[in-house]
């Protein structure tokens, strides 16, 4: 909206204007017509919007004397400048990028078929906030003039993922044209460049044979992380009988100073006796894959080895006129041969019985040992697993082999069992606490051209057991 004012000391004068949007010559505006002009009232111009415009006057005295005038020129602009930002690459799904990103930014100040003309842009700038501070920050553009500005402004901004490592980002742009038409646009966006960090630590570390432990074990695994979904946590338990590991829930340690530093937790627990492999590994919400992956292999071993010792015919009598085979059986998952003890006490170092290697079955182990020699003999058996399970020891009861003729003497009376007997052999009974029993059956069995000696009972038999007495 103009105003204006005129003067004349002769006569009174009538004024007139006319509004174009481009130069006119002064022949130009002689040609205007009468009805061209308009008459001015004294009332404001108005003048048309977001267009240049120049207006024209015309001042007429009585005695016809005309005089033209205009205005350098005006404009007016009432549109704000336009801003669009748009990312070179696009979040990933959950929103997150892991290194720099490009965005780039176009400034227009308004201009199409509706708005005429424009005032152009006076400045533009751009600033980066990381968690509120300022951490980059430029002036794209700047018209110091007072003429008209350029109509756009591209340029591309690179937010540096080291400098804005944070979930809470935002690229502001601001746009002043030269009619003081402000906008402003924000962006906001998360970076993660930090690959979380895995720790793993058990509770029980007394190993032995460097993987086997015969107690539980507990793990607890502690992720160092900012973005972190547990679901996307890979606990990968393998076992060979597929036992299977209780896994806690997760729990979360916010660290409000860093929260880099933000530590989540669960336990992982092995409580049956299997072999393990264990491994963790993660990805984050901005697709940095885990450092400090964990890998662990180990055995859980509670169980006692158990030790069974068992005789040829079934024979435990002290006093044998056969050959004996004693069979030991190792009952165990992990089974170590070096670590059996196996001593068969001979009175005679001489005649040491042999020993077979060890055959195994599936967790049983079993060997032999072969006493063929006359002589007084004692078997013992002690055996410990990889994992310091302690089986309980086997002592045998001494016996003695007269496997043809010769003389016993039964310190405590001559044992017969079901199967076994006696051939051209003399026994005597020397304990005087034990006359009565010579030679006691308990079993069936057979003596056979042989001789007792014994001041009390010659021959006893046990409930039911049969004593066959030839020659």
């Amino acid at each position: 909206i103009l105003t204006g004012s005129d003067e004349d000391n002769i006569s009174t004068v009538q004024e007139y204007y006319y509004i174009a949007d481009d130069n006119m010559s002064l022949d130009d505006l002689k040609k205007l017509t009468a009805d061209d002009w308009k008459k001015n009232t004294g009332d404001k111009i108005t003048v048309p919007a977001n267009q240049r415009t120049l207006i024209y006057g015309k001042v007429v005295d009585k005695a016809g004397n005309t005089t033209y005038l205009n205005t350098d020129g005006l404009l007016t602009d009432t549109e704000r400048p336009d801003i669009i930002i748009t990312p070179k690459k696009n979040a990933n799904t959950n929103g997150f990028y892991n290194d720099d990103i490009v965005y780039e930014v176009k400034v227009e100040d308004f201009s199409d078929s509706v708005v005429k003309d424009y005032s152009g842009l006076k400045y533009v700038k751009y600033t980066v906030t990381n968690d509120g501070k300022v951490s980059q920050s430029a002036i794209e553009y700047e018209n110091p003039k007072t003429t008209k500005g350029g109509q756009a402004e591209n340029f591309s901004v690179t937010i540096n993922a080291s400098k804005n490592n944070s979930n809470d980002i935002v690229l502001h742009v601001v746009a002043v044209d030269m009619a003081g038409n402000k906008y402003e646009k924000e962006q906001k966006l998360q970076i993660d460049n930090v690959k979380p960090e895995i720790d793993v630590t058990f509770d029980n570390n007394d190993v032995t044979n460097e993987k086997y432990y015969h107690a539980n074990r507990t793990a607890t695994i502690r992720i160092k992380e900012r973005n972190l979904n547990t679901n996307d946590v890979k606990l990968d338990i393998v076992s060979e009988d597929n036992s299977k590991a209780s896994v806690s829930k997760w729990t979360k340690i916010y660290n409000k100073d860093n929260p880099d530093a933000t530590v989540y937790e669960c336990k992982v627990t092995f409580s049956k006796d299997d072999d393990y492999e264990f491994n963790v590994s993660c990805v984050d919400k901005a697709g940095n894959e885990s450092k400090g992956n964990h890998s662990s292999k180990f055995t859980i071993d509670t169980t006692t080895p158990v030790i069974d010792v068992s005789y040829s015919g079934n024979d435990t009598s002290e006093y044998r006129n056969h050959e004996v085979t004693a069979t030991i059986t190792i009952t165990e998952h992990n089974f170590n041969k070096d670590d059996i003890q196996i001593t068969p006490h001979a009175e005679d170092a001489a005649n040491q019985p042999s020993i077979s290697e060890f055959r195994s079955e599936g967790d049983r182990h079993t060997a032999t040992v072969h006493f063929t020699t006359d002589g007084t003999y004692q078997l013992s058996t002690n055996y410990t697993d990889l994992a310091s399970n302690v089986a309980s020891s086997y002592e045998g009861e001494q016996f003695v082999i007269k496997v043809e003729g010769g003389e016993f003497v039964a310190g405590g009376g001559f044992h017969l069992t079901s199967g076994s007997s006696i051939k051209n052999t003399t026994i005597k009974n020397t304990n005087p606490s034990q006359l009565w029993n010579a030679v006691e059956f308990t079993g069936d069995a057979t003596i056979e051209n042989s001789t007792i000696v014994s001041e009390g009972y010659a021959i006893t038999t046990g409930f039911g057991a049969k004593a066959t007495v030839k020659n």
